[in-house]
């Protein structure tokens, strides 16, 4: 699947426990939840997308077609919010994404996720539980099953910063590559602070333990993401600026361990540009660049991603 496109499954799912969990400044003390707050809400995502992917691949079979194409993506989410009380939330929701390719059908990617998220806020801190069961189908075969589940707390601090600390385990299963079959131990660390035109900067820490069937493709990571959003007024509408910086550093197994002493390091910078027309529509635009170092030669490459598109949210 694709390592910049957040249409992989690993890079989706981990970035929906992150949103489930992003703190807003108004929203971080239970005292600003009214009283007349009903215990259900449904709301819903649909988001249409042309993009340019200047290198089509597989980054979890390290393959890339070296080549560039043009592709459809689309991506709907339905969640059900139940909320007995205003500190303890519930959510359960449904996500589906589609990635068709004009010319190179084969990695056409779908991907159906079904996820569930409780969180309680104490007066001390919030403390959640998440879990996300994802398949992925790559051209008409099933490709990919992905499960993950974990721990968070989160604190508010001098009411303008949010720190949270997260745990997770990690199991993927390959439908063919069954040698990749893998479980992992992933850790989180989120700092944001919040200022006072709305715009706020987030740091985060990465740590994942991953333990393959065949030892050539367990590693252990680190990475460090830098993240800025800048909202402005346009026309009465919000403009929104996000720029974020993502560094990561994989080491495999070596040759002793049985493995091939593999070590990968990738950066990647992402900008995107969000416009609400309307407040049900809003307009998109993400570039996406990546620099892939690695010792493996199918694994050492440069990919960019530029999209436009248009979301539908009620």
């Amino acid at each position: 699947m694709k390592t910049l496109n957040e249409c992989t499954i690993t890079r989706s799912v981990a970035l929906m426990t992150a949103l489930v969990f992003t703190p807003r400044l108004h929203a971080m003390n239970d005292s600003s939840l009214s009283d007349e707050k009903s215990w259900f809400s449904l709301t819903g995502k649909g988001y249409v997308a042309y993009q340019h992917d200047s290198n089509v691949g597989i980054s979890e079979l390290d393959t890339n077609s070296n080549s560039a194409d043009s592709a459809r993506y689309t991506k709907g989410n339905l969640k059900l919010s139940i909320a007995p009380t205003d500190a303890w939330v519930n959510d359960l929701s449904v996500t589906h994404s589609a990635t068709s390719y004009g010319e190179q059908s084969e990695f056409d990617l779908d991907i159906t996720t079904l996820g569930a998220v409780s969180s309680y806020a104490f007066e001390a801190l919030k403390v959640g539980v998440h879990y996300y069961d994802a398949n992925a189908s790559l051209g008409s075969d099933r490709f990919l099953s992905y499960e993950q589940y974990g721990v968070s707390a989160g604190k508010l601090i001098m009411q303008r910063g949010y720190v949270r600390l997260s745990t997770d385990k990690v199991a993927k299963q390959f439908e063919t590559a069954t040698n990749r079959n893998s479980n992992a131990d992933s850790f989180r660390a989120d700092m944001f602070w919040f200022f006072e035109d709305d715009d706020f900067v987030e740091l985060a820490l990465t740590y994942q333990d991953e333990d393959a069937v065949d030892n050539v493709f367990s590693f252990k990571s680190n990475g460090l993401e830098l993240g800025y959003s800048y909202p402005v007024s346009v026309l009465s509408k919000v403009l929104t600026f996000k720029l974020a910086y993502q560094l990561n550093n994989r080491n495999y197994a070596n040759e002793t361990a049985g493995g091939i002493g593999r070590e990968d390091d990738s950066q990647r910078i992402k900008l995107d540009i969000n416009y609400e027309v309307l407040s049900y529509l809003d307009v998109v635009f993400s570039a996406r660049s990546g620099d892939f170092d690695s010792t493996l030669a199918q694994a050492d490459y440069n990919e960019t991603i530029a999209e436009i598109g248009m979301n539908l949210h009620f």
